[in-house]
């Protein structure tokens, strides 16, 4: 028989911990990537800005990686960081004259669709 050292044991529970570590650094990342993955990111495609009534008109693109068609989105505010947001289905375009008339704010776009948004809806900082 050989008296070389023998190498320690480790034990059950130490199996068991690096398990639970091992899983739990797992769904860490897999939550990580997935929010990372599915951020938004946007970016002002046109731009009105601010006349003499005071807002402004902004349309953003907003794009996730996994998504394969943009999104867009027009803001009436102060700044374009802040305001109200209107939807703009897709196909109707990205660029709308803006019209400040009584009571609100109407958009015209190039394919013939056009939106009143009420001041209610923005006056006010919103």
């Amino acid at each position: 028989m050989s008296d070389a050292p023998r190498p320690p044991k480790s034990g059950c529970l130490l199996n068991v911990l690096l398990f639970a570590a091992g899983g739990f650094l797992a769904t860490v990342l897999t939550v990580v990537a997935v929010v990372v993955l599915s951020w938004p990111s946007s970016r002002v495609v046109h731009a009105t800005p601010p006349g003499e009534e005071g807002y402004g008109v902004w349309v953003k693109e907003t794009t996730r990686f996994a998504d394969t068609v943009p999104t867009h989105q027009l803001w009436i505010g102060r700044a374009e960081d802040h305001g109200f947001v209107v939807e703009i289905p897709g196909g109707w375009g990205t660029r709308p004259r803006s019209e400040f008339v009584e009571g609100g704010l109407r958009l015209y776009f190039d394919r013939g669709a056009e939106v009143f948004v009420p001041e209610s809806s923005y006056l006010g900082g919103r």
